[in-house]
């Protein structure tokens, strides 16, 4: 009995990777020229949403005839699948890509004409112990990346040999993992490239991967360094907050550096060279030790504590080098104990309106002016609400305002060593209606008007 192999895949889908995200839609360009759209997709499967990672790769592989559901209306994505059915997904796809058919002779058992087949073509595995049993992403990696000429998979990602974290070169089935992953066909289900070889795979997982192999402009683009990049380094500060939520640097901690790749380790005997200065004079590093190691996203954290505080007031910066790559950090500002002392009136160098969205940036659609920033030069340690006479105006008619009590400030300085401090106040009632706003008023006697900003 002949059978369409397409009709039969309601049984099998699988493969190993995951895809971070796969929601928008992928045009179907049969670069493989024999893998065309067949039918429409059309909602048909229940359980398949359009907020899953894995909706567009099912639309796609189902519109070119590569898999079905285990039903008419559900697809099944959490089941697993056997070695005897990625076998004939495998033979599927290498027949399909050599002849543009793909139906088989079934015998007893099922399977047996697709062990055959990949016997003959060169991707049976060695050593199957059963084709009943689920199959292990390794294995489905392995079978699959023969099924099509290395030509069909060459690299378009940076992958280094060792990147992935669960994969080392010279493990089983290494060579055709790293060939997926290198050909966009595999990303991994996290950040770092982890791949589960000895895990079972879902059918979510499978329709990535045919749809991938199938269609080349589907592939994901991923780099997965051996060796993590540095980028850059800052100095880490103890912060303080006290009343009104003034921020003040007390102390620096330490250093942090950050790292493009994935590591797990680091030594400080990488940094060399380190000079560390308080207002341009240079004082004595203290030792420093990791303290903790953070992935985000494609990037490395290492947080370096020192053996003890730098809580001197002043401005502190370090320069030295990091595996041999120099680097300056930012300057970072100590404070000495807060006063009492209000800002000067002289060093009161801009007021601005803060406009919100939902957030609090200025933006052109402007919803709401919810308080006013203020910037001074020079360290200011505080300030007070009836320093300020304040007149706001709409299309020229005064809008009564007041400033709430509590304000944030926050002190920092720049790459020249200029300090400067800002203080936020949120308005008691913040206007909203449409039109054109313009705020002037003195503090503690010196004018100022701020920028013109407009509620449409």
């Amino acid at each position: 009995m002949v059978i369409s192999l397409r009709k039969f895949f309601a049984l099998l889908l699988t493969l190993v990777i995951l895809v971070s995200t796969c929601a928008a839609a992928l045009a179907v360009d049969p670069s493989l020229g024999n893998f065309k759209p067949q039918r429409e997709y059309r909602d048909q499967f229940t359980d398949v949403s359009a907020a899953d990672w894995f909706y567009s790769v099912v639309k796609l592989g189902y519109e070119i005839g590569l898999i079905d559901g285990t039903s008419a209306t559900t697809y099944g994505s959490g089941s697993n699948v056997t070695l005897g059915q990625i076998l004939a997904l495998a033979a599927r796809l290498h027949s399909v890509y050599n002849t543009g058919a793909g139906s088989f002779e079934q015998g007893d058992p099922w399977y047996q004409v697709y062990v055959d087949y990949a016997g003959e073509n060169g991707f049976l595995l060695p050593g199957l112990d059963s084709y009943n049993r689920p199959a292990l992403r390794k294995e489905v990696a392995a079978i699959l990346a023969n099924a099509l000429p290395a030509s069909e998979l060459a690299p378009m990602n940076t992958v280094d040999d060792d990147a992935l974290p669960d994969v080392k070169m010279g493990a089983q089935y290494a060579d055709e993992i790293y060939t997926l992953y290198r050909a966009g066909v595999l990303t991994g289900n996290d950040t770092r490239g982890t791949f589960l070889p000895d895990s079972e795979i879902r059918r979510s997982e499978i329709a990535a991967i045919v749809s991938r192999m199938a269609i080349p402009g589907s592939r994901q683009a991923r780099t997965f360094r051996s060796t993590a990049v540095f980028l850059h380094t800052h100095l880490a500060p103890e912060v303080s907050y006290v009343g009104g939520y003034a921020r003040f640097y007390r102390a620096v901690q330490g250093i942090t550096l950050i790292f493009d790749g994935s590591m797990s380790s680091f030594n400080v005997i990488d940094l060399t060279s380190l000079v560390l200065t308080r207002d341009g004079s240079q004082i004595d590093t203290p030792p420093l030790t990791v303290s903790k190691i953070i992935e985000e996203q494609q990037e490395t954290v290492v947080v370096l504590s020192f053996a003890s505080k730098l809580s001197d007031p002043g401005i502190y910066r370090l320069t030295g080098r990091c595996s041999g790559q120099a680097f300056t950090t930012n300057n970072l500002l100590v404070e000495a104990s807060v006063s009492d002392a209000p800002a000067s009136q002289d060093a009161l160098d801009l007021v601005n309106i803060q406009g919100t969205v939902g957030s609090r940036s200025l933006d052109d659609d402007l919803e709401m002016i919810y308080g006013i920033d203020v910037y001074f030069s020079g360290l200011q340690q505080s300030i007070y609400r009836s320093d300020f006479s304040l007149s706001l105006t709409r299309n020229g008619t005064e809008v009564e305002v007041m400033l709430e009590e509590d304000w944030t400030r926050g002190a920092s300085v720049d790459g020249n060593g200029w300090i400067s401090t800002w203080y936020s106040f949120d308005f008691e009632d913040k206007p909203s209606q449409p039109g054109t706003y313009v705020l002037s008023g003195t503090y503690r006697g010196k004018t100022f008007a701020t920028q013109t900003v407009t509620i449409r």
